[in-house]
């Protein structure tokens, strides 16, 4: 194994884990970061370690926190609300990072405005809450209306 005195202990499963996250391929990151991507796969594999700089950078174009490349394992990464996206019929497959970066910043935004909302004392949003999931849109709509 190739290791520096300034070489970052990455785990290899992460940094696998991280890359098939943002469906970047070793020379896809190899180039990003002007090595050999032989550099990166022995990353992956668990053979060699990044520099501290290299695995600063990886961590930024992986878009992980920069801890996360010395977890044991990969974290969990299921999103907090359930994925409808079909084609027809059939499940279209992982969400890109840029859709799931939208989802949890407007899941933050939701939760700010709840609390700010319960805060500052305002009346209940009368519409929030009326519907069953058990009902369809178009009956629910009309039924209500």
């Amino acid at each position: 194994m190739v290791m520096h005195a300034n070489s970052a202990s990455v785990t290899p499963s992460v940094v696998s884990w991280a890359l098939n996250r943002a469906d970047k391929t070793v020379v896809d990151i190899a180039n990003g970061l002007g090595v050999n991507p032989d550099s990166v796969q022995g990353w992956v594999d668990g053979t060699s370690k990044p520099s501290f700089t290299q695995a600063r950078s990886l961590a930024s174009r992986l878009r992980i926190p920069f801890g996360f490349l010395f977890l044991s394992q990969p974290p969990p990464d299921d999103l907090p609300i359930p994925d409808f996206r079909t084609l027809d019929g059939h499940a279209i497959g992982p969400i890109s990072l840029d859709l799931r970066d939208v989802l949890l910043a407007v899941m933050r935004k939701q939760s700010w405005l709840s609390e700010e909302r319960q805060e500052s004392g305002a009346e209940p949003i009368e519409i929030v809450g009326k519907f069953r999931q058990s009902e369809s849109a178009w009956k629910s709509w009309r039924l209500h209306t």
